[in-house]
């Protein structure tokens, strides 16, 4: 197994220092081992970069750190040649079988038109945001009006900002709702919304293609700390960002809350669908017999991208692992 940080929970030490699970510690354990913790506490974005490292070494992961792979080719034994980078330099391993499992959002996904904002104007991505004093200025605009939008808004307003988050919501789950029928609310994400059932089929493209709904938070909570509405952010007029609705924004900064695109340029001959998301089926490739993925939007459900839903996915591509070979009709 290649780790490319320190330590499996360092991904999640890397986010910004307020974050915190959306969903409360029954949600987020994985298989064989309990998250610490109040059953309805929603743990920190550090306290669960512990859990996964207490993890790693309860079931003794053999866990390479510090080793990032960079490319995946297929080998002509009908096995794989994945070459990796670490600080002692390049690495070449072989490998029959591959299980990719970045997940589905890896690389920073930015607008295009970001580049012709004023240069007075400081940019940032969520991936590289911390804390509010990362951002100058007094006037900040948010673009993306998912989770990390909607939570990073409240929060700069909360720092004293004038704060514009632009796009549209997802729907939103209430925290109340979660609270009181929360093993009902999880039953039905998990066993209903899947690729096995006609509703589950049916909600796949439009979470594959509009993100996952915000879960105990929504845009009221934007409203209750007068951080302003608009719509998406269409490009720019005279280096200032423009919305769909033709107003001008003027801002000292930019967060994008833009989220993530797949980054899986990185392996040759991948075929991949419209969303930049590999062709596959509950994550066996499509096009390269032997590789497979984890993490990926509605892989089989809505929730193989949350944390509990990782190890019904890894259940079944272990199997699959084991059978003679890793192919849709295995």
């Amino acid at each position: 197994m290649l780790e490319a940080h320190a330590a499996p929970g360092d991904v999640w030490r890397q986010r910004w220092d307020s974050l915190r699970l959306f969903t409360p510690v029954r949600f987020n354990g994985l298989p064989g081992m309990r998250l610490p913790g109040p059953q309805r506490y929603c743990p920190t974005a550090g306290e669960f970069a512990n859990y996964l490292d207490d993890y790693a070494d309860h079931f003794a992961v053999p866990l390479n750190c510090g080793e990032t792979a960079v490319r995946i080719s297929t080998s002509p034994d009908a096995g794989f040649t994945v070459t990796t980078k670490t600080s002692a330099g390049e690495r070449v391993r072989g490998a029959r079988k591959v299980v990719v499992a970045t997940g589905g959002h890896t690389a920073p996904a930015i607008p295009s038109e970001a580049s012709t904002l004023d240069d007075q104007i400081a940019q940032l991505h969520t991936n590289k945001y911390r804390r509010p004093e990362d951002l100058p200025g007094k006037r900040v605009l948010i673009v993306g009006c998912g989770a990390s939008g909607v939570q990073l808004g409240v929060e700069l307003a909360k720092a004293g900002r004038e704060v514009t988050v632009a796009g549209r919501p997802t729907p939103s789950i209430p925290a109340p709702l979660l609270a009181a029928a929360g093993p009902v609310w999880f039953s039905f994400i998990h066993r209903v919304l899947t690729r096995a059932t006609p509703i589950g089929r049916k909600a796949a493209p439009k979470v594959v293609s509009s993100g996952s709904p915000l879960i105990g938070i929504s845009v009221r909570d934007l409203d209750r700390h007068n951080v302003h509405r608009g719509p998406r952010f269409t490009g720019t007029v005279n280096g200032l960002p423009q919305l769909a609705d033709g107003k001008i924004v003027e801002v000292d900064a930019v967060l994008w809350a833009t989220g993530y695109r797949p980054g899986l340029d990185w392996i040759d001959d991948l075929s991949l669908d419209a969303h930049g998301l590999p062709v596959h089926d509950r994550g066996i490739s499509g096009s390269i017999p032997g590789l497979a993925f984890m993490g990926l939007p509605f892989q089989f459900g809505l929730t193989s991208t949350l944390i509990a839903g990782a190890g019904r996915d890894a259940a079944f591509l272990a199997a699959q692992l084991a059978s003679e070979s890793l192919s849709p009709d295995a």
